[in-house]
């Protein structure tokens, strides 16, 4: 393995624990919040990764997010697959370097998304109980506000923390299929 492969591997499996450790110490104790910082990093890895280094990332965030937030097993790594799933199928019509814009518009639409797919999740499955994952009708009128809001931040965020060694060439991105 060479040098730059594995401090590829430490910045993949390494810096979203520490993005989670941070946004459990500094932001507020409010689901609102919490759903914000790790599905969305792991949507912008979706954007900038070839697909199946973007697979990995978006089940470590993934399992991350249901260990965080005491989720029943799957509801998490499901909603990723399909995040996954969608960006790579619609991958020649989405933009090589997002900017916070795209991330503005992925918090406004993948969180309120996100939000109600872990309640329905939670209600299906047999043993969880789902009444503390039940959204308020606060939560629904903030949850894009704040998707918005965090989105464009963490895209912003994202686009600062990236080590050029470490951002594949547009062509890898785009026939990364073969």
């Amino acid at each position: 393995m060479s040098s730059e492969r594995f401090w590829n591997l430490m910045w993949l499996f390494a810096f979203p624990v520490l993005l989670a450790a941070l946004s459990r110490a500094f932001l507020p104790e409010t689901s609102i919040f919490q759903f914000l910082v790790l599905p969305l990093w792991a949507i912008y890895w979706n954007l900038t990764r070839p697909s199946k280094q973007a697979l990995w990332v978006s089940l470590w965030h993934a399992v991350l997010c249901e260990a965080l937030w005491l989720l029943p097993p799957g509801a998490c790594v499901t909603f990723a697959l399909v995040v996954w799933w969608i960006i790579r199928t619609y991958r020649d019509l989405l933009p090589i370097r997002p900017a916070p814009y795209h991330g503005l518009l992925c918090g406004v639409i993948v969180l309120p998304v996100l939000r109600l797919w872990i309640w329905l999740y939670a209600i299906l499955w047999p043993t969880a109980t789902a009444s503390y994952l039940c959204p308020t009708f606060a939560e629904f009128i903030l949850i894009p506000t704040v998707g918005a809001l965090g989105g464009s931040a963490i895209f912003a965020l994202a686009q600062k923390t990236e080590f050029r060694i470490f951002i594949p060439k547009a062509d890898a991105l785009r026939n990364d299929e073969d």
